[in-house]
């Protein structure tokens, strides 16, 4: 069975806009665009790993390993905070070259 965390990021994902959809595969793949048809990335495929924290997952900011198409996701508690907590990341994160 799939992750509470994992469908609150797919349900987030599709209530952003296309900037932050952008920002989110900046965040996670250190570009702009997918990667193109055929390339290796794509055979690996995009992976979503729950982040290992002490306590409060809630409190914590996701982390992103651009080298291998992943992001790390806290175990969050509800859609509200999931979103609110990826786009934190991916509006700010990114612009200190902390992704």
């Amino acid at each position: 069975a799939e992750a509470p965390e994992v469908g609150f990021l797919w349900e987030s994902l599709h209530e952003m806009s296309q900037e932050d959809l952008r920002h989110f595969l900046h965040f996670v793949w250190g570009r702009s665009r997918l990667p193109p048809d055929g390339h290796p990335k794509w055979a690996e495929g995009f992976k979503i790993v729950r982040q290992a924290v002490v306590a409060d997952a809630d409190r914590w900011l996701p982390t992103a390993h651009t080298c291998f198409f992943q992001l790390d996701l806290p175990a969050y508690t509800s859609k509200e905070i999931c979103k609110e907590r990826v786009l934190c990341a991916i509006r700010f994160c990114c612009n200190f070259g902390i992704a």
